[in-house]
């Protein structure tokens, strides 16, 4: 609940910037002549952003022998985005990706692998990929981004570690034993933790089944190239939402390249804020990196519209999603 009164906060900085450039008449105006088309495209690219995520869930889980449903796989991933949209530096997804897959009975250490395999794979991809991007794009981006580059490389230094760390838990199995050994003490000294011994046991079970299935997909080629394939899926139409709201403000004179190309810079240099959703971060740099290509008078309203396909909504239709998952549970008990 700590995170409600950062998103209203931002919410309504958003809205006041909002009102402060326009006039209610105004915005009633613009929002009238958005072309319906591409809003339904930038809600199109949303679900397929979640249904690529999904798949990866599905195909992984299929061929570790612990299939689940299609229609679940897509629950665990609009869970993962809806707590990592309430929690501070997105820290609760993966974790309750792991609760909700441990109700299909998949042990923790076959979804922790999943998870961790799906994040790794995808900043990798994104490590790559972004240096790539800025290549093709250099004069266009160079004038662009002008004074707010920085921001990009600290957020590629920042995706770069965040790999490597996992790396460094998944293939150095002392130090993971130590750090397991480490919160079973603190857990035992603040009277979480009853039996020491029997909470240890359990952690090397998992960890090793972590590593276990972490290092057999890794001796698989083709399940590297499949999730790797679904994670820049994922990652891209996550992008197009911004060409989308583009040209649903009748806007030209910017290529779709160039747009996706500021977009998935916007991503690098904002995501790794610490605030629940990268809160105030998107939307600041939202502001900055499309200057200049949304018009003074429109910029503000287009940021809202971006920020809901590909925030706000997740959090609307995950709560909608937990609540009717809740009620289903509770009606078959």
């Amino acid at each position: 609940m700590g995170s409600l009164p950062v998103l209203l906060l931002m919410l309504g900085i958003t809205i006041g910037i909002i009102f402060s450039n326009n006039d209610l008449e105004t915005i009633g105006h613009t929002l009238a002549s958005l072309h319906p088309g591409w809003v339904l495209a930038a809600l199109g690219c949303w679900c397929l952003f979640i249904l690529f995520d999904a798949l990866s869930f599905w195909a992984y889980f299929r061929r570790h022998g612990h299939s689940i449903s299609m229609a679940y796989a897509c629950y665990v991933s609009l869970m993962g985005w809806f707590y990592s949209g309430i929690t501070p530096g997105s820290s609760g997804g993966q974790p309750m990706q792991v609760f909700y897959l441990s109700k299909k009975k998949v042990p923790v250490g076959v979804s922790t692998s999943a998870v961790s395999i799906k994040f790794v794979l995808g900043q990798t991809a994104t490590v790559v990929l972004v240096p790539f991007i800025w290549l093709m794009n250099r004069p266009f981006l160079s004038q662009q981004l002008a004074g707010v580059g920085w921001l990009v490389v600290i957020g590629w230094v920042v995706h770069l570690a965040g790999v490597l760390a996992v790396l460094l838990v998944t293939f150095c199995t002392p130090l993971v034993q130590r750090m397991a050994g480490f919160l079973v003490r603190m857990g035992v000294k603040l009277r979480l933790i009853r039996d020491e011994q029997a909470m240890l046991t359990c952690l090397e079970h998992c960890i090793d089944h972590y590593q276990t299935n972490v290092r057999l997909a890794g001796r698989s080629p083709a399940e590297i190239a499949l999730q790797t394939l679904l994670a820049v899926l994922s990652l891209f139409f996550l992008q197009v939402i911004a060409v989308c709201i583009y040209h649903a403000f009748g806007l030209s004179g910017t290529s779709c390249w160039n747009l996706l190309a500021v977009a998935y810079m916007l991503y690098m240099g904002a995501s790794y804020n610490p605030l629940p959703g990268a809160s105030g971060a998107q939307e600041g740099g939202f502001l900055l990196f499309f200057r200049g290509i949304f018009p003074a008078g429109t910029i503000s309203l287009a940021m809202l519209m971006w920020r809901f396909f590909t925030y706000y909504i997740q959090l609307i239709l995950g709560a909608v999603a937990l609540l009717w998952h809740t009620l289903r549970c509770r009606t078959k008990k």
